[in-house]
């Protein structure tokens, strides 16, 4: 049986821009990713490199096997097989707010 890829956050997840412990939080012209843990402490992280690594770390923290997990087998993949890109772009699909 397929594993099936729900949506990363609800409606009013990407409404109140809030899921769990992990918010976005606007100062000034900087979008801030905030990051609390069970004891209240706070992580902001900000910036496109610093966004764009956490989106690596995060990619390589999930589980080998997890169809969400992006590997270099896939990107393989999509440069040899058409289905592919379709699947990534369903797995895409479920990143994005509702439109």
């Amino acid at each position: 049986m397929p594993f099936e890829i729900a949506p990363a956050l609800e409606p009013e997840e990407w409404q109140d821009l809030l899921c769990g412990s992990v918010a976005i939080d606007q100062v000034g012209d900087e979008t801030h990713i905030v990051v609390t843990d069970p004891d209240g402490g706070v992580v902001s992280i900000s910036g496109p490199q610093a966004i764009f690594a956490l989106i690596a770390l995060a990619n390589s923290a999930l589980p080998n096997g997890d169809p969400r997990k992006i590997t270099h087998e896939l990107s393989q993949r999509l440069r040899t097989d058409p289905a592919a890109a379709m699947e990534v772009a369903e797995l895409f699909e479920k990143m994005l707010p509702p439109q």
